[in-house]
């Protein structure tokens, strides 16, 4: 196995030096561009479609499509700090690296809306997740990756968030480095909707009859 790793590792390295410096000339040749098309499309076949893409992969996947992203807000009113939200600091290996979020995931291959739910319901809430209401859909198309669709959802827990990476902030002082989208339209729309919400019966993962 680690041998195999230490070959693909050569490849890439070869690869990076071979054409690094010439991949906006080789873009412009149609015939160069079919072959780096195919030989991209050999690796992704290979890599789980139910697995994260890392943000090198992911930044350069993005340029080519239009994404799907479900995004969850979590609010609450605080005799301290008056309306809070729930976020959790992203990591150092995946896309907005150390950024504050609302806890949110582009849909994988094969997933619904529910599975997606539940993913984030352990990975980003450590709870939970039993209704999500519908707020509004938002296109980023001036986004820095690529165009987005994101699908706002006002969500409650079962109880309060256990995840070791989150935590509780005002809206009115949010961390500077808090993912811009999010800062600027995902947080508002959800404050906005959030004013005259009634969640009522919990719905998520409820079993079917």
């Amino acid at each position: 196995m680690t041998e195999n790793h230490n070959e693909l590792n050569g490849v890439i390295m070869m690869f990076k030096l071979l054409l690094g410096s010439r991949l906006e000339e080789i873009g412009k040749n149609p015939q160069d561009a079919d072959i780096m098309r195919a030989i991209a499309a050999l690796f992704l076949n290979a890599i789980p479609a139910d697995q994260p893409l890392g943000t090198e992969l992911f930044n350069a996947i993005a340029r080519h499509s239009v994404g799907v992203a479900i995004e969850t807000v979590l609010l609450r009113r605080s005799a301290k700090n008056g309306l809070e939200v729930y976020m959790t600091l992203r990591g150092a290996d995946v896309a907005y690296a150390n950024q504050w979020h609302v806890p949110g995931s582009y849909i994988r291959p094969g997933e619904t809306m529910e599975d997606v739910l539940r993913r984030l319901s352990t990975t980003e809430y450590g709870v939970d997740i039993v209704r999500a209401d519908f707020v509004k859909d938002f296109f980023v198309p001036e986004e820095r990756f690529r165009t987005i669709l994101d699908h706002i959802r006002l969500v409650c827990v079962k109880s309060l968030p256990t995840a070791h990476n989150g935590q509780w902030f005002p809206v009115e002082n949010l961390p500077e480095n808090t993912v811009d989208i999010h800062k600027m339209f995902i947080i508002p729309a959800a404050i906005d909707a959030y004013e005259n919400w009634q969640p009522g019966i919990p719905t998520v993962g409820k079993k079917k009859k």
